[in-house]
């Protein structure tokens, strides 16, 4: 029941197991909000190609993805359900829709910064709640509180200093302290005295919000149909359309493939395992964003231009940003499964098939590469369409190339992602990432 003012909760502690929790009706508000952040986000750097703007939107970029992590790791431990936390919640949104009103490059910093700056005085205010009403959980809110206190300083000075170059050193810190640092000072801490997560919930936000980064590349290339100025190209138009739904659906494919069960979830393997697979979906969004953004280009080419065509830095920000997602994900497989699969039971032949996966997947990040130093470097101007054409095989081909290899597994009786004998264990355990976050 919602009340006025209450307490929040510890959802679960070590040693206990912990309930499945799906994402409540607020989160699934707020991920709205993050469509328009990823939008905007992308448009900035699609405005300004350039290291210029490249600084800005992963600075951007970052800014957002470290406010969403602290909130819904903050939702993953603690639950509130008063007015007070929802008041809360309601300037979070505000701060961070404020963000995205300002997400246009370092052109409107100050209010970017104000906006910032609302949401994470917000969010010190949800983790302050939590250290007064659970004593256990006061060390950890130690972190977070001072992390984001770094981040506000941080954030103030550069409203209060009117200086462009001055307000990017201190976005930089406060990017960092948010994304590197933040996660670090966790190690010197002993596991017990921190407050776990729940895994299932926060891979599935996480998996979330990678549907709202990949429906960025979709938005783009379906809203602008109205847009054609010239009937002829309305079926150019349609068929890059379909190539970049089926791009991205081929990614969604590959990256919910790569989740594994709870027991073999990087979260719970290690604490090292478990700050890898928060660094690296920064990577992965980031680039999945920057993905998105090439595929803009490519659509304002076939709507707007007589001769459509891409430039050689639109042609590499399309190939290098999917060819830095599909590496990521082969570092995500390997937080994961490596050195759990292939198994020490497994037959030789079976062995065989899974070392061939490895290595086929690990170098399958060239293949975009090539192709974009190869048009990249093209004496003639590429056509947009076939940039794209060559882009869906890169993702398609990688999905059909494990479903075969899975096909053949789970048709030889060796289709259980499990090792023989691992055992459900819902409890927490102290040596897990749950302590990180």
């Amino acid at each position: 029941m919602r009340t006025l003012i209450s307490k929040p909760k510890l959802l679960a502690d070590w040693g206990e197991e912990y309930e499945e929790r799906a994402a409540e009706w607020w989160e699934l508000f707020l991920d709205l909000v993050f469509v328009a952040a990823a939008s905007n986000t992308a448009d900035s750097l699609k405005e300004d190609l350039s290291w210029h703007g490249l600084l800005a939107f992963f600075l951007l970029f970052s800014f957002f993805y470290s406010g969403w992590s602290f909130y819904t790791f903050h939702q993953t431990r603690y639950y509130g359900n008063s007015m007070y936390h929802l008041a809360l919640l309601y300037f979070y949104i505000v701060g961070t829709a404020g963000m995205v009103v300002n997400s246009a490059g370092f052109e409107y910093m100050e209010g970017f910064s104000v906006a910032a700056l609302i949401q994470r005085i917000a969010l010190i205010l949800m983790y302050l709640d939590a250290y007064i009403a659970i004593p256990r959980a006061r060390i950890q809110c130690r972190v977070e509180i001072g992390t984001l206190g770094v981040s506000c300083v941080c954030l103030f000075s550069s409203i209060l200093v009117k200086n462009k170059t001055f307000s990017i050193g201190v976005w930089i810190i406060a990017a960092i302290s948010e994304n590197m640092f933040y996660i670090l000072h966790h190690i010197g801490f002993a596991h017990s005295h921190l407050v776990p997560l729940n895994i299932d919930h926060c891979a599935e936000r996480m998996g979330c919000l990678l549907m709202v980064i990949l429906g960025e590349s979709v938005v783009s290339g379906v809203i602008s149909g109205h847009n054609i100025e010239l009937k002829s190209r309305r079926l150019a138009y349609y068929g890059a359309m379909m190539l970049t739904i089926l791009m991205a659906f081929s990614f969604g494919l590959i990256y919910y493939a790569v989740i594994p069960p709870r027991e073999l979830h990087a979260y719970r393997r290690s604490v090292s395992h478990g700050i890898g697979f928060v660094w690296v979906h920064w990577a992965l969004l980031s680039s999945l964003l920057a993905m998105g953004t090439g595929v803009k280009f490519v659509v304002s080419s076939l709507i707007h231009d007589e001769q459509p065509s891409i430039e050689r830095g639109q042609v590499y920000l399309l190939f290098f940003s999917l060819a830095i997602s599909m590496l990521c994900i082969v570092v995500l497989r390997a937080l994961h499964f490596w050195g759990i699969q292939p198994t020490a039971s497994d037959p030789p032949r079976i062995r065989r098939i899974k070392y061939f996966w490895w290595a086929v997947i690990i170098v399958w990040f060239i293949i975009p590469v090539s192709l974009g130093l190869y048009f990249g470097e093209s004496s003639t101007a590429v056509r947009p369409m076939v940039a794209m054409v060559a882009t869906v095989p890169c993702v398609l081909g990688y999905a059909m190339f494990e479903t075969v290899l899975t096909h053949v597994l789970d048709t030889d009786g060796f289709g259980d992602l499990k090792p023989e004998g691992l055992e459900v264990d819902n409890t927490i355990r102290v040596d897990s990432y749950h302590a990180i976050k």
